[in-house]
């Protein structure tokens, strides 16, 4: 079977053979790849949009990966809103080129899905639901006073156009031009939480939908905890510069237990504020924030990290905290189950389908810093409570994360979607007269 992907990024071994950095986002992308090439009878190509002047295309670790380069003061316009004519034909081009059975779009943050939506696509398509802009558009989306949200704005970010007001200013525009439009398609949808699934029929209720789980990065499976090495009272935090994931939330929970437990700590990925004026809005706020509340020497900023240290972080973490305001299926919660690191999480978005409060987790209602703090209390005066939570989250987490079973499932999807465009095709070839019978 022929599948071609649409990636809101290039996968990371496509940007290493090109010279490029890799992103950080978008990991699960290379372990379903490895999983379906590994033990499927299919052949991939990948299509992205990359801010360059020319397009590129190499073939890396099984995989075709075609880069369409667009030039950068027009990438952002294109990636997020509209893509120009010039663009729609050469993702035409290469799709004519490749002939797929089926042609699968990773999510619908991002223009690729309006390739379908408006006939670019003349293939059978599968969309993957990830982010959805109108979670993000709520009141309650992050958690901050509108003072706050004020403050944590520089003049840089007025100036640029950044910020958290001018983010939900472009969320609500890409929920308009595009998530609402993609999500009214007749695609094939496939998600995994009940969340996802109520976002998709509140737009279109008569949708086909399908449920396939994620498969992690390959370091999540193999990393094994030793309690031992274990840093007691630490907490890992992942995405510390996003507003909506609720850091500063975090950071009160542990303020409100810093004189109970004097040790504790958060270690969390993303930058440090250096004070410079390319830092955002949202970093500045969390310096000013992490000052008051006396937590200078509680909080280390870790910076971007690869799954290998990721997955070592988790292991050398008491408990994974996530406090995030709106998400879909959390990578992180996944891979600190498959790690066996104990959780606490909000109850938001899709996080209820992927942990069950007191079972695999504890869960804390999305904004409640009290709450929370209370959850971390719990697991810091209980180990044998944190223990239990975390081999069972670990036994679930092999269980629906495990990567033979979700290719296998995929494929079936893909199978599914293809069927009635192939039956169309050998219709059409057995109503196609033979080349001697035909008129002249």
């Amino acid at each position: 079977m022929k599948v071609c992907w649409f990636t809101n990024v290039p996968l990371p071994s496509a940007s290493r053979a090109l010279g490029r950095k890799p992103s950080p986002a978008c990991g699960w992308l290379t372990g379903l790849s490895q999983a379906l090439l590994a033990s499927e009878d299919v052949e991939i190509r990948t299509v992205s949009f990359v801010a360059a002047e020319e397009d590129a295309q190499i073939f890396a670790e099984g995989i075709d990966h075609c880069l369409v380069g667009i030039p950068r003061k027009r990438f952002a316009e294109e990636l997020w809103f509209s893509p120009s004519e010039k663009t729609r034909r050469k993702c035409r081009e290469l799709l004519s080129a490749f002939g797929p059975d089926v042609v699968h779009i990773h999510g619908t943050e991002y223009t690729y899905g309006l390739l379908f939506a408006q006939g670019d696509i003349a293939y059978p398509t599968v969309v993957s639901l990830q982010g959805f802009m109108r979670s993000l558009l709520r009141p309650q989306a992050y958690g901050m006073t509108w003072s706050d949200t004020i403050k944590s704005h520089t003049i840089i970010d007025w100036l640029r156009r950044r910020g958290i007001l001018h983010m939900r200013w472009n969320f609500a525009r890409k929920e308009e031009a595009v998530e609402r439009h993609v999500l009214s398609s007749p695609a094939h949808f496939v998600g995994r939480t009940r969340f996802d699934r109520a976002c998709l029929h509140s737009v279109n209720p008569n949708a086909r939908y399908f449920h396939c789980d994620e498969v992690m990065r390959r370091p999540f499976y193999t990393m094994e905890r030793n309690p031992d090495e274990v840093l007691p009272r630490s907490i890992f935090f992942v995405g510390s510069n996003t507003p909506y994931k609720g850091f500063h939330c975090l950071l009160k929970s542990v303020a409100l237990l810093r004189e109970e437990y004097p040790d504790i700590r958060i270690r969390a990925t993303g930058k440090r504020y250096d004070g410079s004026w390319r830092a955002g809005g949202y970093s500045k706020f969390i310096h000013r924030l992490i000052h008051e509340l006396r937590l200078d020497d509680r909080v280390a900023f870790l910076g971007e990290l690869s799954a290998e240290e990721v997955a070592g972080e988790l292991a050398r973490a008491e408990l994974f905290a996530c406090p995030y305001f709106s998400d879909n299926s959390p990578n992180a919660i996944a891979e600190s189950m498959l790690v066996g690191t104990p959780v606490v999480a909000a109850s938001a978005g899709g996080i209820p389908s992927m942990v069950r409060d007191g079972e695999t987790a504890l869960c804390f209602p999305a904004n409640d810093e009290i709450v929370m703090a209370e959850c971390i209390r719990m697991l810091y005066r209980d180990p044998a409570l944190a223990n239990r939570l975390a081999a069972e989250a670990k036994i679930v987490a092999r269980e629906r994360h495990d990567p033979g079973k979700i290719a296998r499932t995929m494929m079936d999807i893909y199978r599914q979607a293809s069927a009635p465009h192939k039956a169309n095709e050998t219709a059409s070839a057995q109503r196609i007269p033979a080349p001697d019978t035909l008129e002249t």
